[in-house]
């Protein structure tokens, strides 16, 4: 099984681990994620685990479950909804709108040359 976010809600679902085990985890993948010589998509997969493992103990001790939108207290009729029951939430988590603000061209000139400045004192 993969390491990921969707791995680790699955794993706690089925399995229950203890807090200790919980926790042996969290250090295993501590220690993956400080290493080179892993591909950066299984490091990508394995910050999302750990996030989801930090989460589960954060809740230890209530019935909650974990989806793709994050933990969640079941209603009755949901208690036995496998993985493959919870929609995945693809709405964005943040806004994509990185535009700069618009400057007339005397201040864009005016920045332009200051920074050209700046370039010419540090070299």
């Amino acid at each position: 099984m993969s390491t990921s976010a969707e791995s680790a809600m699955q794993w706690l679902n089925e399995q229950q681990p203890s807090t200790q085990t919980i926790r042996e985890m969290i250090t295993k993948l501590q220690a993956r994620i400080e290493r080179d010589d892993i591909p950066e998509d299984t490091v990508q997969g394995s910050i999302e685990a750990l996030d989801v493992l930090e989460t589960a103990l954060l809740n230890v001790g209530s019935e909650t479950t974990y989806s793709a939108t994050g933990p969640t207290k079941p209603a009755e009729s949901t208690k036995n909804a496998s993985i493959e029951d919870i929609p995945l939430d693809s709405t964005p988590l943040v806004s994509h709108d990185h535009s700069a603000p618009e400057r007339p061209p005397e201040e864009k000139r005016a920045l332009f040359e200051q920074l050209k400045a700046q370039l010419n004192r540090s070299t």
